[in-house]
């Protein structure tokens, strides 16, 4: 995150290119369900109480400091993925002190490991957060562990250097994963196997719960009434049963899936 010009609270100093922050309450890591990886395209995420908005890592988290403790509303806003909306307990994020830097092999700038006093309390996932004597503040997220020299591992390299005494490494114990469903207007690839149609009853049926039977695939209509159901691991073609439901009402759609291909089934009658 940059700012124009310099931005100052009471905690803290924003220049171009740098923010140096305080204590973290939230973490958030969005995840595309399509492909497992960031999301595309333009994300807000934001917290309802007092309009705050996230700030993103260099390792696509979003990160929110200095909140007061207890329940907050996560809004998350996109182009091409349905808005999710989340309850989370700022009082679950908290730091493990126990997992302290060595100092002597302390990482610097561009590193993508480092060596740690003890690992045992850590796994793939975790965030960590890096701190100098001069508060600059990065964190990571952990891509893997290597146990027999208690090193971990990182993808970007850090900005900054952190082996001077007086650095530190905190691991972020919760972070809040939520996952964004794809829109009809998402830019699936060419190959991707998907079903398509739309659901109406004279007018488009919007919000209409979309399911798989018999897997935990599901989805939901947009504003024309209109869904996209994507597959992984489909081999040569398949028989599917897709369910709408909306209110008290249910419905059930028989089709035939083919690996790599779009199945279009038109307007269903709902």
């Amino acid at each position: 995150m940059a700012f124009i010009s310099p931005y100052i609270t009471d905690k803290y100093v924003a220049y171009l290119g740098e923010v140096r922050s305080t204590g973290l309450s939230l973490a958030v890591r969005i995840i595309d369900d399509y492909t497992g990886k960031e999301p595309i395209g333009n994300i807000k995420v934001l917290i309802k109480e007092g309009n705050k908005k996230a700030i993103k890592n260099p390792s696509g988290y979003y990160l929110f400091n200095d909140l007061a403790g207890g329940n907050y509303s996560i809004n998350i806003e996109s182009d091409l993925y349905f808005p999710e909306k989340r309850t989370v307990d700022s009082l679950r994020m908290r730091t493990l002190d126990s997992v302290t830097l060595n100092l002597d092999n302390g990482p610097l700038a561009e590193a993508t490991s480092t060596m740690l006093t003890d690992v045992s309390q850590l796994k793939n996932g975790d965030v960590v957060e890096f701190r100098n004597p001069v508060d600059k503040v990065e964190q990571r997220g952990i891509k893997y562990i290597n146990e027999s020299n208690r090193t971990i591992f990182w993808k970007k390299g850090l900005k900054y250097d952190f082996d001077t005494s007086g650095s530190t490494i905190h691991a972020l114990d919760y972070v809040n994963e939520i996952f964004l469903k794809p829109l009809p207007s998402y830019p699936f690839p060419s190959h991707a196997t998907l079903v398509r149609g739309s659901v109406s009853n004279e007018d488009p049926v919007v919000n209409a719960e979309i399911d798989v039977v018999g897997t935990t695939i599901q989805t939901r209509t947009y504003e024309r009434g209109e869904f996209v159901i994507y597959f992984k691991g489909v081999e040569d073609k398949k028989e599917i049963t897709i369910e709408i439901k909306k209110n008290r009402d249910t419905k059930t759609v028989d089709e035939t899936i083919e690996e790599g291909k779009t199945t279009n089934i038109g307007v269903i009658s709902f």
